[in-house]
C-alpha cells in the first residue's frame, strides 16, 4: 500500500479530476458525465478553457490519448450508477485512495443515512480539503476523512480508530488503485476488507490484465498507456490473469457479480441510437463488482 497511497505525489488524482471536468463540459451526450464538482475545483483559467471544444480536443491529444479519456469516463459512469442505486441496506462506504472523489457530495441524498469514509495520504487529503473549501464546496456531514501513515499505523487499526465498524454491510471502492499496489499490499488490503466486511457487502475495483504488464497484449491503446504510465512515474506492479478473477476473489470470500472489460463498457456507455460504438476504450483494464459471501 505504501508505494501508492503513502507517496506525496497525487498526480493521478489530479489527472482523473481533469478528465472528469472535461467530460462534464462535453456536448456529446455519450461522452458527458455528471461530475459537476470536478470543474469547480480546477483553477479558473482551466474551467474557462475546458468549455471550448477545441481546447478539450487538444487536451485529449496531449494528456488522454490511447483511449484513456474514454476509460475514465466509462469507469466514472459505471461507479456512479452503483452509487445512485444504493439502498438503505448499506451502512458504510469506504473509498480507498479517494483523491478528489466527490460522490459523497454528489449523491448525498442517496447516502445521507450511511457513513462515507475516505482513506488517503495526508498530503492528498489536505490538498482536497483546502481546494474544496476555497471554492465554497461544503462537505457532507456523514463524510469522514481517514489519513494514514503506513510507517506507523496498520490499516485495520486505523479503520477501528476512525469508527469504521466491522461486520456491517458496506461498499468498498478501489478506483484506479490496485495496479499500483505490490502483491503484499494487495493481500493486506483485501484481507482487511474480508475482515471488516459484513455479509452482502460489495467491492468495486479495476485492475489490469497480466498480458498488459508483460507487454503481450495487443488490445487497443495498451502499448501507449504503458508508456504513459511510465512517463508519469507510477509504475504498474499488480495484475490478474485474464479469466482468473474468481480465483482471486475466492481468497477473500467474495463472489463475482459483474466483470466489465473494455468491450462491455463500450457497449454499455458508448453506443449511439443505431447501436454503433462511437468511440474506443483503452483495453488494459477491467472493472469488477463482487459480493461478500
Amino acid at each position: 500500500m505504501k508505494k501508492r497511497i503513502e507517496t506525496k505525489e497525487y498526480r493521478t488524482a489530479e489527472v482523473t479530476c481533469l478528465a472528469r471536468a472535461m467530460s462534464f463540459y462535453e456536448k456529446n451526450k455519450i461522452l458527458k458525465s455528471e461530475d459537476f464538482i470536478a470543474p469547480m475545483i480546477l483553477p479558473p483559467l482551466f474551467k474557462m478553457l475546458l468549455k471550448s471544444n477545441i481546447i478539450r480536443t487538444l487536451f485529449k491529444k496531449v494528456f488522454f490519448h490511447f483511449g484513456i479519456y474514454e476509460y475514465v469516463i466509462a469507469r466514472t459512469k459505471y461507479i456512479d450508477e452503483i452509487f445512485k442505486s444504493i439502498k438503505d441496506d448499506f451502512k458504510q462506504i469506504l473509498i480507498f485512495g479517494a483523491g478528489f472523489d466527490s460522490r459523497a457530495i454528489r449523491f448525498n441524498n442517496n447516502l445521507k443515512d450511511l457513513t462515507v469514509f475516505e482513506l488517503d495520504t495526508p498530503a492528498t487529503q489536505i490538498a482536497k480539503i483546502n481546494q474544496f473549501k476555497k471554492q465554497g464546496i461544503e462537505f457532507s456531514t456523514n463524510l469522514k476523512f481517514i489519513s494514514i501513515d503506513f510507517e506507523k499505523e496498520t490499516l485495520n487499526q486505523k479503520l477501528e480508530k476512525s469508527g469504521f465498524k466491522k461486520y456491517e454491510t458496506c461498499l468498498f471502492l478501489l478506483e484506479g488503485l490496485t495496479m499500483y499496489l505490490d502483491p503484499k499490499s494487495i493481500d493486506i488490503t483485501f484481507s482487511t476488507i474480508k475482515e471488516f466486511a459484513g455479509h452482502n457487502s460489495l467491492i468495486i475495483f479495476d485492475y489490469v490484465y497480466s498480458s498488459v504488464i508483460t507487454g503481450e497484449s495487443n488490445s487497443y491503446g495498451v502499448k501507449g498507456i504503458r508508456k504513459w504510465v511510465k512517463k508519469y512515474g507510477e509504475k504498474w506492479v499488480f495484475d490478474i490473469e485474464k479469466g482468473q478473477i474468481q480465483e482471486f476473489l475466492n481468497r477473500y470470500d467474495f463472489e463475482l457479480v459483474d466483470e466489465s472489460d473494455y468491450n462491455k463498457l463500450s457497449d454499455k456507455f458508448f453506443k449511439d441510437q443505431n447501436g454503433n460504438n462511437k468511440t474506443k476504450i483503452n483495453g488494459a483494464h477491467c472493472i469488477i463488482t463482487a459480493r461478500k459471501k
